[in-house]
């Protein structure tokens, strides 16, 4: 096995870990509400995520082998700027989650004592966790030193996040009020200053 071979292997191995323990430790404890809005949002997410890596992998590993780049010139110092880019996006996103603690939840609710976060990095966006995951799925792409693989990875995952920060942002401003509507009128969803 190459030092190339390992060193995606273990960031892709580190990336899934740290999904399924947010996912299966953060399941839906505590939500005020038994039925969460977030339902079918919680199943495209798995669709979409999985669907998109394996595609972009697939097409990734083929181009790999005919040594096709629509990227980049095919160096390793690229490939290891996306796997770099990956572990970014699962500390932004592994962050997100501890600063929200207990009110953290793969489902969209309010947790019962649920306080409005307004420190840490959400002092300065209102979505960490999904710019976490939207930048390690960029970097996945870039792993693979292919265009296609960045629009396959992106493309699909932005579109659900916009949905998902929706639903979040109705079920917030509904529990919240005033508070939340403050706090949104003074931050952006994603990146400070743009969107």
């Amino acid at each position: 096995m190459t030092l190339d071979n390992i060193l995606t292997f273990g960031t892709m191995g580190a990336w899934f870990v740290s999904e399924i323990v947010i996912n299966i430790s953060k399941r839906g404890k505590g939500l005020m509400a038994k039925k969460s809005p977030g339902k079918i949002s919680n199943l495209l997410a798995l669709l979409i995520g999985v669907a998109s890596v394996a595609v972009a992998t697939f097409i990734g590993v083929l181009a790999k082998s005919n040594d096709i780049r629509w990227l980049f010139s095919p160096i390793y110092a690229v490939s290891y700027t996306g796997l770099g880019i990956i572990l970014l996006g699962v500390v932004i996103r592994c962050i997100a989650v501890i600063q929200l603690k207990r009110c953290f939840t793969v489902d969209v609710g309010i947790v019962e004592g649920h306080n409005l976060m307004t420190s840490g990095l959400y002092r300065f966006i209102r979505h960490p966790s999904y710019l976490g995951t939207l930048i390690t799925f960029l970097g996945c792409g870039i792993s693979y030193v292919n265009w296609l693989c960045v629009i396959i990875l992106i493309v699909p995952n932005v579109i659900w996040a916009v949905m998902r920060m929706n639903e979040e942002e109705q079920v917030l401003a509904t529990h919240f009020g005033a508070d939340y509507q403050a706090y949104v009128m003074r931050t952006k969803r994603l990146l400070p200053f743009i969107y």
